[in-house]
């Protein structure tokens, strides 16, 4: 399911996975509610694209 959440670098799992994002990824999070909506936890990348 694609789903728009926002995220910090500091919820993505792995030492430098920040510098590895690349935008259309396939990530799995946890969400959990936040002040504006949806927010990503726990993130982990999981395939590239």
């Amino acid at each position: 399911m694609e789903q728009t959440c926002f995220f910090h670098m500091s919820t993505l799992e792995g030492e430098g996975q920040f510098d590895m994002l690349r935008e259309g990824q396939a990530v799995e999070y946890e969400s959990e509610p936040g002040d504006r909506g949806p927010r990503a936890t726990m993130v982990r990348i999981i395939a590239d694209e």
